[in-house]
């Protein structure tokens, strides 16, 4: 009964044990699950985003995004920082409003807004700027020193365009070395929006120059000058829309923020300021006119609106110097609070002041900046967050929520630094490549100054520090026109400029111009076109006179021989073989000759001129048989390719009578005929007064952007005792926008500079033209200073005389630079010359020796040695040009190393991307 009663005990206990263990067990899980559900509370307190927002000035807004990254990436805690870029006017409106947390401006509050806060605002100064005006005057125009001053008095009257050309008296007085073309406009470019800029630079003027500026300080571009054609003021929303425009015209000026210039390669004013230095900013000591300031700086919850860094005194101070300011209220608490605290201070920093010049701006003096810091921990009542630089682990504090760990990155911001790291590197192999690279020059026109334009490009490619590759294809003036107008490319130019001795047509011209493909005609040289014969029988001394209408009878087969009445009526003396045949030697394909001496022909004499007039032109196929004006007779005529065809056909074919270009007659030793010009007078090409035929028309020329197809400006056949009557230009052709060209485009430039020179145009007789009229010079440089370039091009500068420093510079093309090939192959020529005049002085000699007759034998036998000199000469010379021609070779190798690889290029066109 006992053992039946103890086991139904134990029967009844275990359920209870077990109801006992499971309430526990109960509870157990209800305290764990309130813990875990407040762990759970803590963690999503602990990981809830503290936001920050701000609004105002574009100048940091750079600075800020990166300080900004920064704290992001080292806080513990979540934290969103952002800045809206809308100016300081949007910025102190946006701070007012209190739609942000904090404000930025590169102007302090005003009065009336700073009082408005009640003494609950803070403004601290973090960085200083430097405003400044740049100028888009050619380098070559400057002359020495390559500098531009300008007081500011003459900027206030250019600004209000009172002054509007570039070589008025007040800048000629600070620049006696500044050379720009008559009456050269001046371009002014501003702000057309409210900006803490155009605030800078009407302070200064209305600082500087209070009679002239008269309109104060402002925000606004209300007092500039206007222009109504829209040519020469040109208001920009936008630093970035003023310096593109900067940039796209050439003589201008316009004012940006002084790093913003600098960055993008600008020439910059060089100012004057209340010391009396004559500084650009980069010159300038830009911290310095916050000591400068002489009033004393108030403390931050202070009224800022009296501090003006504008027109200071003291050596090295910027006179147009601003103060970029954080606003923040005094009354901002919580979490939000101590963000905007720790971001001031951060920018504050020694750290946060050293990333300022990497956005162009200067951070402030050590004073100032311990100063302000003091002032943002003690007027600022939250509590900042703890910085944890790299270089000093603070272990344990550093793992708190509430610090920025300098211990702490992203992956994605350290491979960030690598990627600059090795950009930086791969900007120092892009700057090492392009100092290998070759600059191309590429024109192509007529045969004529073929000769003068391959001198002038080796002479600037021996002057060069930077490799230039320039070439020219004489192919005709139809045929360079062609390229250059590149109508079936969608009036994109096959060449880099074009050349001519007609010009381009005007329905050419005006497809351009409607295309906004403008263009600049630049006339560089006088040639004239001859007639020259091979008639045997002419009496000594004179030359074959014959009138234009006789001409137009030979070349159009109606006077066939050359005892013809006409003819003898002309030439007293002449006794040609009766009945002999003239042989008439003309171009086969298009040519300016074959224009000009059948405009001529026809012009003095219509009525006989009966084929046409015209450049010519064949089918290859049949190239005898004309197919464009003029008709000739091509079975009672020698058709020749080129003007070397004629020369060689008229020098094989006596009694033979053909045309070429003058000088190249002349050079040739080829008899010219004497023509009867308008005036009646018998003269050669090389008895003429080339230029007096420009003389007459001179104000009749357009500008060079001008159409210049026009009857008016021919100089065929004009009046003038010596005037020769078969005269015409050769012309450049340009395109004015170059800024496709990159780095060519200023090549283009130099060269057509170097055409237009005095020693240029001194070279021209040698190749057998003549120098064109000043005034006809001064608007081919006025034409220049119409070209546009891309925004990152160099311009080059000639160096005639030693400039010290400056003469190394990678595009200054220096005459003190030359060749050794190039110098022995003068010298040589040199000698030669002498060796030549030597030995006629010396025939002449034995000529006049009246006591000594002298055989022709003899005469021979003296010419032996001589001649064995000049042969020796020309071997030399030869020898020379073979040294000139491996030198070239071996820089065209380097260029091909460079041009030609293929795989190299990509590397460099992606490096460059």
């Amino acid at each position: 009964m006992a053992m039946a009663m103890a086991a139904a005990g134990k029967t009844m206990t275990t359920p209870l044990l077990a109801r006992r263990v499971l309430l526990f067990l109960s509870f157990c899980l209800f305290f764990a699950a309130r813990a875990v559900t407040a762990a759970a509370v803590t963690s999503s307190a602990a990981a809830t985003t503290i936001e920050m927002h701000g609004s105002g000035t574009t100048n940091p807004s750079k600075f800020f995004w990166k300080v900004m990254d920064v704290l992001e990436e080292r806080a513990r805690t979540p934290v969103r920082m952002t800045y809206r870029a809308v100016g300081s006017g949007t910025g102190q409106t946006e701070f007012k409003e209190d739609v942000s947390d904090f404000g930025s401006g590169d102007i302090p509050l005003n009065q009336a807004d700073h009082a408005s806060f009640g003494g609950n605002v803070v403004q601290v100064p973090f960085q200083l700027g430097a405003v400044s005006f740049f100028h888009n005057v050619p380098a070559d125009d400057l002359g020495v020193g390559g500098r531009l001053n300008l007081t500011a008095c003459a900027l206030a009257k250019i600004f209000k365009r009172t002054i509007t050309t570039w070589d008025h008296a007040d800048i000629a007085a600070e620049n006696p070395n500044l050379s720009v073309p008559s009456n050269q406009p001046i371009t002014i470019i501003h702000r057309s929006d409210g900006s803490s800029s155009t605030y800078g630079i009407t302070s200064y003027l209305s600082e500087a120059c209070p009679a002239d500026w008269t309109g104060g300080a402002k925000k606004t571009p209300d007092d500039f000058g206007v222009d109504a054609t829209g040519t020469y003021a040109l208001p920009r929303q936008g630093s970035g829309n003023v310096a593109n425009e900067i940039a796209a015209n050439q003589y201008s000026i316009g004012y940006i923020d002084a790093g913003h210039g600098h960055e993008l390669g600008f020439q910059e004013i060089s100012l004057t300021n209340k010391h009396g230095q004559k500084l650009t900013s980069k010159e300038a000591d830009i911290p310095k006119a916050l000591t400068a300031f002489s009033g004393g700086l108030p403390n931050i919850d202070g009224d800022w609106s009296e501090v003006s860094l504008i027109n200071l005194d003291g050596e090295d101070v910027w006179p147009i110097t601003a103060i970029s300011y954080i606003y923040a209220r005094t009354t901002l608490a919580g979490a939000v609070g101590e963000l905007v605290k720790s971001f001031v201070l951060y920018c504050l920093s020694d750290e946060g002041q050293a990333m300022l010049p990497d956005f162009l701006f200067f951070p402030l003096s050590d004073a100032t900046k311990d100063s302000m810091v003091t002032q943002v921990d003690a007027t600022l009542p939250t509590t900042a967050w703890t910085f944890e630089l790299a270089s000093a682990t603070q272990a344990t504090v550093g793992m708190n929520p509430k610090v920025f760990s300098g211990k702490r990155k992203s992956y994605g911001d350290y491979e960030r630094e690598l990627l600059v790291s090795k950009v930086d590197a791969l900007e120092s192999s892009v700057a090492d490549l392009q100092s290998m690279e070759s600059i191309p020059v590429h024109g192509s026109g007529t045969t004529n100054p073929s000769k003068f334009f391959w001198k002038l490009m080796d002479v600037l490619e021996e002057r060069s520090r930077i490799h230039l590759s320039m070439s020219y294809r004489a192919v005709g003036s139809g045929t360079g026109i062609k390229e250059f107008v590149g109508a079936t490319n969608d009036y994109e130019p096959y060449s880099h400029f074009g050349s001519g001795d007609i010009v381009v047509p005007s329905e050419d011209y005006t497809a351009l111009n409607d295309r906004d493909k403008g263009f600049v005609t630049i006339p560089f040289q006088l040639g004239t076109i001859s007639f020259f014969h091979n008639v045997p029988g002419v009496p000594d001394g004179s030359a074959l006179d014959l009138k234009p209408c006789i001409l137009a009878k030979i070349f159009t087969r109606k006077i066939t021989t050359w005892d013809h009445a006409d003819i003898l009526d002309s030439n007293p003396g002449f006794s040609p073989p009766a009945g002999q045949a003239i042989t008439v030697v003309r171009r086969i394909y298009g040519s300016s000759s074959t224009s000009l001496i059948s405009q001529y022909l026809y012009k003095s004499c219509p009525s006989v001129w009966d084929i046409g007039v015209g450049k010519g032109g064949a089918d290859s196929s049949n190239p005898t048989v004309p197919t464009k004006a003029p008709f000739w007779d091509h079975a009672d005529t020698v058709g020749a390719e080129g003007s070397g065809g004629v020369s060689d056909t008229i020098s094989s074919t006596e009694y033979s009578i053909g045309y070429i270009e003058s000088g190249h007659g002349q050079a040739l030793g080829l008899a010219e005929v004497a023509l009867q010009n308008k005036d009646g007078n018998y003269l050669t090409a090389a008895e003429a007064e080339i230029g007096s035929a420009v003389t007459q028309i001179m104000s009749s020329i357009p500008n060079a952007d001008g159409d210049w197809d026009n009857d008016n400006l021919s100089l065929l056949d004009l009046g003038g005792a010596n005037t020769w009557p078969i005269t015409a230009f050769s012309f450049m052709f340009i395109r004015k926008d170059l800024t496709s060209l990159g780095r060519s485009g200023p090549a283009v430039k130099a060269f057509a500079e170097m055409v237009l020179s005095t020693e240029g145009q001194g070279m021209l007789p040698q190749f057998g033209a003549n120098a064109v009229p000043d005034a006809i010079i001064a608007k081919g440089i006025a034409g220049l200073a119409q070209l546009k370039f891309a925004a990152t091009s160099t311009m080059f500068i000639h160096e005639l005389s030693t400039l010290a420093g400056t003469g190394m510079g990678t595009h200054v093309l220096s005459v003190k630079r030359k060749r050794w090939a190039d110098v022995e192959r003068e010298q040589l020529v040199a000698d030669f010359a002498k060796l030549k005049a030597d030995y006629e002085a010396t025939i002449a000699a034995l000529r006049a020796d009246d006591s000594k007759a002298v055989t022709k034998d003899e005469l021979e036998r003296l010419a032996v040695p001589a001649l064995v000199f000049a042969i020796i000469a020309f071997l030399m010379i030869c020898t020379s040009l073979i040294l000139g021609g491996v030198s070239c070779t071996r820089t065209r190798r380097h260029e091909r190393f460079f041009n030609d690889d293929d795989l190299l290029r990509e590397k460099y066109a992606t490096a460059r991307a």
